[in-house]
């Protein structure tokens, strides 16, 4: 059976999908943020005994709740969803790359996603993965000439500070019996989110650099190829 011959594809339409799932969780981020302000709010008012009645209390306690619900739902849903988009753009990015004449890559498409969901080496393969992809994308013919970009690094510092920090956090939680200790976790929680902000910002700016440069490249290629056109 003859092997499927790879081509190169528009990365665009993928792309914009990245995109809008990326600007997708900056806006449930920042309404956590919000839902987060309001918790802490609520929590100052025990602290300093600001509730009339303990219906009161408890009306304005299941409202959090419910707001959080909301939240929590919300990110799960565009995570996976998102996360599902993100890996196939990972895919094609590293098949187009390679397509555009980048030599020797040490990571195949597949592995570009895999090495995600390998405990330990995912502190730095999936990076490593990505540095690959971009410098391929910049320059395919001297890819291994360019050092590590620094919008690279940022994304994956990011990602693990973020990661780190959600970890310290639940663990916090779960020991969390005091309203002080409750308001410094809920100030983690807001610091979390808006890191998360930061980190898909700077995530959207690496995809389309990434995909700018790849049609660039092609377009390059192709006027090379067929001049007459």
């Amino acid at each position: 059976m003859a092997e499927k011959k790879l081509v190169f594809l528009n990365p665009q339409k993928l792309t914009s999908w990245v995109v809008g799932f990326l600007w997708l969780h900056m806006f449930i981020a920042a309404f956590a943020v919000v839902v987060n302000a309001l918790e802490f709010d609520f929590f100052k008012d025990i602290e300093n005994q600001s509730f009339q009645t303990e219906e009161e209390l408890i009306i304005a306690g299941n409202l959090i709740d419910q707001l959080h619900v909301v939240a929590f739902i919300s990110f799960l849903i565009t995570f996976i969803l998102g996360g599902i988009v993100i890996f196939k753009w990972i895919y094609r990015s590293n098949i187009n790359a390679g397509l555009l004449g980048a030599k020797d890559m040490k990571f195949s498409p597949g592995w570009s996603v895999g090495w995600f969901f390998i405990p330990v080496v995912n502190l730095w393969k999936p990076f490593q993965a990505m540095q690959e992809i971009y410098n391929a994308s910049l320059n395919p013919a001297n890819w291994k000439d360019l050092g590590k970009p620094k919008i690279v690094l940022q994304w994956w510092g990011l990602w693990m500070i973020s990661n780190s920090l959600n970890q310290f956090n639940n663990k916090k939680a779960e020991k969390a019996e005091t309203i002080s200790e409750l308001i410094n976790v809920n100030l983690l929680n807001q610091a979390g989110e808006i890191l998360w902000i930061i980190l898909c910002v700077t995530f959207l700016s690496l995809v389309k650099k990434i995909s700018k440069s790849q049609l660039e490249n092609f377009s390059l290629q192709e006027s090379e190829n067929h001049p007459e056109n």
